[in-house]
């Protein structure tokens, strides 16, 4: 068996963990089983893959966003790059 969470798989915390550190783990445990879905459905190709640190996910944009639109918006904070992936079926 790989080190893969399954469904059944209890999250071990110490006995002395405070409550954060416990819900850091419990936290890290279920990220882990969501990307592990992700990866068993297609949606990405490895589990353990981490998008770069300079990445902003935003979702749920008017489909009338274009690039350039989010572009003006977070140049404020800086250079920044904007790359709109849309839907396939969609366009949206």
């Amino acid at each position: 068996r790989d080190d893969r969470p399954e469904a059944d798989d209890d999250i071990v915390v110490e006995d002395d963990a405070t409550i954060e550190e416990a819900e850091r783990a419990t936290h890290a445990a279920q990220a882990k089983s969501r990307a592990v879905v992700l990866e068993m459905i297609g949606d990405i190709p490895d589990a353990d893959m981490k998008p770069p640190d300079t990445a902003l996910f935003v979702c749920k944009l008017n489909p009338n966003t274009q690039d350039e639109d989010l572009e003006i918006i977070f140049s404020r904070f800086g250079p920044c790059t904007a790359n709109i992936i849309r839907d396939r079926k969609t366009g949206d």
